[in-house]
C-alpha cells in the first residue's frame, strides 16, 4: 500500500512539474499517504476538565485533552518569515536557540551564554553579541536590560505558553464571520 502511495506521489509530483504549478497547491492526504513519522508514534495527552456554565445557569463539564509534550508557538505574523529567511546563519541559530529554550509562560529568559556558544561551536563572545543584535534590530529580543544576557522575547513572534493568559489586559476580539458572508 505505501507503495502505490509513492507511486502516485511521484507521479503526480512529475505532472505538476511540467505544468510549471506548485505540487502543495493540490497534494490531498489520500494522495500523500500515511506519514512515515507517525507510524509507530504515539502523543502523550493528560486530559482537563473544564467547568461551564450555560445561558441557564446549569453547570456543565466537558473533558478536553491536552498535549503534554512542552511546545513553542511560532505566530504568522505579516513579514516574520522574510525577517527570520534574512537572518545571517549565526542569527538563525539564535532565533531557534530562543524558540527552544524559551521560558514557560514568560516574555524573557536569561540566555546562557556559554551553552549557546558552546553547543553552537562559537568561540568568540562577539559572535555571539553579533547575533544577538542582530535578533535585536529584526526585533525578535530587546536586549537592552540591567542584567548581563538577560532579555525581552517578542510573544508577536513566538511564544512558550499562552499568551491568552499571560496578557489577558492586551486581547482584542474579532468579530466572527460566517462562511457565507
Amino acid at each position: 500500500m505505501q507503495c502505490i502511495a509513492y507511486y502516485k506521489l511521484s507521479a503526480y509530483i512529475w505532472s505538476m512539474a511540467k505544468r510549471k504549478k506548485k505540487p502543495i497547491d493540490e497534494l490531498t492526504d489520500e494522495i500523500m499517504g500515511t506519514n512515515p513519522f507517525m507510524a509507530d508514534t504515539l502523543i502523550t495527552v493528560s486530559k482537563r476538565r473544564t467547568k461551564n456554565v450555560d445561558d441557564n445557569g446549569e453547570i456543565n463539564y466537558e473533558d478536553n485533552l491536552i498535549e503534554i509534550t512542552p511546545y513553542t508557538k511560532v505566530f504568522e505574523v505579516t513579514g516574520g518569515k522574510e525577517k527570520m529567511l534574512a537572518l545571517s546563519p549565526r542569527g538563525k541559530e539564535m532565533y531557534l536557540y530562543l524558540i527552544h529554550y524559551a521560558p514557560k509562560a514568560k516574555d524573557y529568559m536569561w540566555i546562557n551564554r556559554v551553552h549557546f556558544m558552546k553547543s553552537n561551536e562559537i568561540k568568540s563572545v562577539h559572535t555571539f553579541l553579533n547575533a544577538l543584535g542582530e535578533l535585536n534590530a529584526s526585533g525578535y529580543v530587546q536586549s537592552k536590560f540591567k542584567m548581563k544576557d538577560v532579555i525581552w522575547l517578542n510573544p508577536l513572534y513566538f511564544f512558550k505558553g499562552s499568551r491568552l493568559n499571560r496578557f489577558p489586559d492586551k486581547l482584542t476580539i474579532k468579530p466572527y464571520k460566517k462562511k457565507d458572508e
